[in-house]
């Protein structure tokens, strides 16, 4: 048995006999590659996750030491995590896109990086909030126009809208 060989070596095997008369041979060269040490290590953060908000979805990034296969396990604040999406692809940077989500809503995740040897590492719980909807809509007068205050050379002209708004006569 041979020992104290380094992993992921290649060796080289040649076998010698001699018989009790003296007589000696070997064998044909025999090549060998020992094993791998195996991977029990867990992936590390490169750069931690960052999240990249719209009012419909989010965008979570994050770099790590090794190829990984990442996803993110998510849900509304006020409940559990028990959605997950996986990246598409085993790489260095997980990019998760995550969407149809509520606008204006607090969200909580967990990274998740697996690696190929299916050691795990797990951020701690991280939380997100969606912006709020864009206002599409016009703005509605509401009451008036009124004129007041007319005189010669001057006039007012009052009206209230629906919502804050820039406004010209």
């Amino acid at each position: 048995q041979l020992q104290d060989l380094m992993a992921t070596t290649t060796y080289e095997v040649v076998v010698t006999v001699t018989d009790g008369s003296g007589n000696a041979g070997q064998s044909d060269p025999v090549p060998f590659v020992t094993l791998a040490t195996p991977d029990t290590e867990p992936p590390q953060f490169v750069r931690r996750p960052q999240t990249d908000v719209t009012h419909v979805s989010a965008t979570i990034t994050w770099q790590v030491d090794e190829p990984v296969v990442g996803a993110a396990r998510f849900g509304p604040a006020s409940g559990d995590r028990a959605t997950s999406v996986q990246a598409e692809m085993v790489s260095r940077v997980v990019i998760i896109e995550i969407p149809d989500l509520e606008s204006d809503t607090d969200y909580t995740y967990e990274a998740v990086a697996t690696d190929l040897s299916d050691n795990v590492l797990t951020s701690p719980v991280l939380t997100f909030t969606t912006l709020s909807a864009p206002d599409v809509a016009s703005p509605i007068v509401i009451e008036g126009p009124a004129v007041s205050g007319i005189s010669q050379t001057q006039a007012t002209v009052s009206w209230k809208t629906d919502e804050p708004a820039f406004s010209r006569v």
